[in-house]
């Protein structure tokens, strides 16, 4: 598979957007019921003891760090990677958060990548 960075950005994008808003599910719809459901994620982000926030720079370079938090699974069907997304709050001091988004992308017919949502939690 290779790396599509404009798509790659496009879809952590929508998916911190949609988990930042508190649409559960529209972003559970989006992953295609697969993963994490509506019920976890509102909890994960509910148990989170600060409040989420859009990060303030929208380049990829910024959302994720491609060489350590984006891994190929070219063992999927269809091929995919694992991308763990550090996300940002509003409240902690800093604006870089402990609680990280983790996701399956897989190659998708239009402009995101395919999404679900594995884990949201805390490092």
């Amino acid at each position: 598979m290779v790396l599509d960075r404009g798509k790659l950005r496009r879809t952590i994008l929508r998916a911190v957007g949609l988990l930042v808003t508190g649409q559960y599910r529209v972003l559970g719809a989006v992953s295609k019921d697969r993963g994490m459901s509506e019920a976890d994620m509102a909890e994960a982000v509910r148990s989170y003891p600060y409040r989420l926030a859009m990060p303030p720079d929208e380049r990829l370079e910024a959302l994720v760090d491609v060489d350590e938090d984006v891994i190929p699974i070219p063992e999927a069907t269809p091929p995919g990677m694992a991308v763990d997304v550090r996300l940002w709050d509003v409240d902690e001091g800093t604006p870089r958060s402990d609680l990280r988004l983790c996701m399956w992308l897989t190659e998708g017919p239009g402009e995101l990548y395919d999404i679900e949502v594995r884990s949201i939690h805390a490092m």
